[in-house]
């Protein structure tokens, strides 16, 4: 019975012995994971860093764009505003003108009525 107790003994050994070997072998699995975890952080960190940058720059070139178009379209507003009131001066100006040709063409109307009454034998009317 003691042989059957010793090699009851070395199967329980050689069976502990290989549960530890597979235990120790998933710590280096283990390990190994964890390294490549570590490693992973840091490429997603750089990456995340670079994404960042990239984003910064690209709202800082877009936030310039948007700057030089918004000068753009006040320096357009404002020469139109000021186009617009030279317009409007100017169609003043061209009233104002159609206004005094009008009362010339007036005088001269009676003008010319009194000239044509005084050829035909009338009475010339007296300026209004």
């Amino acid at each position: 019975m003691a042989q059957q107790s010793i090699e009851e003994r070395l199967a329980s050994l050689e069976h502990q012995i290989a549960e530890l070997q597979a235990e120790r072998a998933q710590m280096r699995e283990l390990g190994a994971l964890r390294t490549d975890v570590k490693a992973l952080s840091l490429r997603y960190q750089a990456h995340e860093e670079y994404v960042s940058d990239r984003l910064n720059d690209f709202e800082d070139h877009i936030k310039v764009r948007i700057d030089v178009v918004e000068d753009n379209l006040t320096a357009r507003l404002d020469a139109h505003t000021i186009a617009i009131q030279v317009l409007q001066e100017g169609q003043q100006e061209h009233k104002a003108a159609i206004e005094n040709l009008a009362g010339s063409v007036r005088g001269l109307a009676v003008g010319q009525q009194q000239i044509l009454d005084l050829l035909t034998g009338g009475k010339p009317k007296g300026h209004d």
